[in-house]
């Protein structure tokens, strides 16, 4: 796999999207490790992956370089998305790892009622969610599920097959908790555990959970 390159810019101007956190390490790792697990007991094609709440694009961008390695990206496409401030440094780190052709920045604002037209245009379901340190401020709790949820239902003609979501969250406050148990109203929620750093990245209280709607 070919090194991965990230720029940063200390929340200079993308605010805390603009470094890297410990669940995108956690994310990213697993992903490395685990692709072919997740796969396989998920019966998962990931023709379609979305990042959310994507930053650096750390989590994303990995992805990309371990699929672009096996020679399997060329059919499949990953969107990283964030808000406006944050698309020229998730742009750049996909040009400095040479994966314009197969990523790309997005905005995807989780308040909207409607996802854009770049993740309905094809009609494809989303196989994949990627979501690393996005339960951090309890203002955005609600668009934050009710993303999730349409992600999800992107395309439900394939019943068949459900989207899967990876989380990988620190527990901060008290609150992170609540989002959880908000979320396991509408979702199944299972805790991860079985990798090889879990002991390693619970001491930091950094959790990995796989998320699929009810």
């Amino acid at each position: 796999i070919p090194k991965l390159v990230v720029s940063e810019d200390n929340g200079l101007n993308a605010g805390c999207g603009g470094k890297l956190w410990t669940a995108g390490k956690l994310l990213s790792i697993y992903l490395l490790e685990n692709l072919d697990k997740v796969q396989r007991e998920n019966n998962l094609e990931i023709n379609k992956i979305v990042e959310i709440g994507s930053g650096t694009g750390v989590v994303g961008l990995s992805l990309g370089l371990l699929l672009k390695s096996s020679l399997a990206l060329s059919s499949r496409k990953i969107y990283l998305t964030d808000l406006p401030l944050v698309l020229p440094i998730l742009s750049k780190n996909i040009r400095l790892n040479n994966l314009e052709s197969s990523i790309s920045a997005q905005e995807l604002d989780w308040n909207n009622e409607k996802l854009p037209d770049y993740l309905t245009h094809d009609n494809k379901k989303c196989d994949l969610v990627l979501a690393a340190d996005c339960v951090y401020d309890p203002r955005a709790f609600d668009a934050l599920r009710d993303t999730l949820i349409r992600l999800s239902k992107l395309n439900q003609e394939h019943e068949d097959k459900e989207t899967v979501i990876l989380m990988a969250s620190v527990k901060r406050r008290k609150c992170d908790l609540k989002f959880f148990k908000m979320l396991k109203k509408t979702f199944q929620v299972q805790e991860i555990i079985d990798y090889k750093e879990y002991e390693e990245f619970r001491q930091k209280r950094c959790h990995l959970f796989k998320i699929i709607l009810k």
